[in-house]
């Protein structure tokens, strides 16, 4: 990817989105997607989001509305199929390299690692389902993150500074030398913004809670037995002591 000019317009999620894609890939599995030097979204991002659109849409019809639309089914099936083939891919590659037990990633462990009791491994059924989980939940909620992140940052320049200077008295200024996983864990400033960042914008943005009984919530809200309450984070975060909201 070329360098924005001011006045470009960036698509920041997306392209966060695109990173944290590559980075499962590459350190997980030692894969490379190559997203950021696509114009367009890589073959498995396309199926993940169709087959993910298509789960939480029959999530909330009855059995007799899914068989009204068998052309989409056939299309998440064959989203489904396109991930799959993906994953198996990456195994067979890595399998015919002939470095399997010395690359030393996640993937690498999940084809040599035994189980000490029962002494045997994983089957590959289990290990494609979970590259898929790691690619999919991983890369999609820490995009999400980082584009949050990024915004805060951007509204509050004092505390981007404050990062910035973190970031070059732990790591240095030299892009060329990769950090060491001590050094990520002195980045306490850095780890304070994504935590409050979470706070702000979760990923998980509600939960929801039953009353065993009939119960009035802060002497106002009542609330009947076995009556669902959902509960927004981001909400909780901004409302001060007294009911005010920020």
């Amino acid at each position: 990817m070329g360098a924005a000019e001011p006045d470009d317009v960036v698509d920041v999620p997306t392209d966060m989105t695109r990173l944290t894609l590559d980075t499962i890939a590459l350190f997980g599995f030692n894969y490379r997607f190559n997203s950021l030097y696509r114009d367009t979204p890589h073959p498995f991002v396309v199926a993940m989001e169709g087959s993910l659109e298509a789960a939480q849409v029959r999530a909330s019809e009855l059995p007799i509305q899914r068989k009204l639309h068998p052309d989409r089914d056939r299309r998440r099936l064959a989203a489904e199929k396109l991930m799959l083939q993906t994953v198996q891919d990456i195994i067979q590659v890595r399998r015919m390299s002939g470095t399997a037990g010395t690359v030393n990633d996640l993937l690498d462990r999940m084809l040599t690692g035994v189980d000490r009791q029962s002494g045997e491994k994983l089957h590959e059924t289990n290990i494609i389902a979970q590259c898929i989980t790691f690619l999919i939940a991983g890369h999609e909620t820490t995009s999400g993150l980082l584009s949050f992140a990024l915004y805060a940052l951007l509204k509050n320049p004092d505390v981007l500074a404050r990062g910035y200077d973190e970031v070059d008295r732990v790591l240095g200024t030299d892009l060329s030398v990769l950090p060491t996983y001590a050094q990520v864990h002195q980045l306490t400033y850095v780890t304070q913004i994504l935590q409050e960042t979470l706070w702000l914008w979760p990923t998980a943005p509600a939960f929801t809670r039953h009353s065993y009984e009939d119960t009035v919530i802060g002497g106002k809200y009542r609330l009947g037995k076995d009556a669902a309450a959902i509960i927004l984070v981001g909400m909780l975060a901004r409302t001060l002591p007294g009911g005010q909201n920020t």
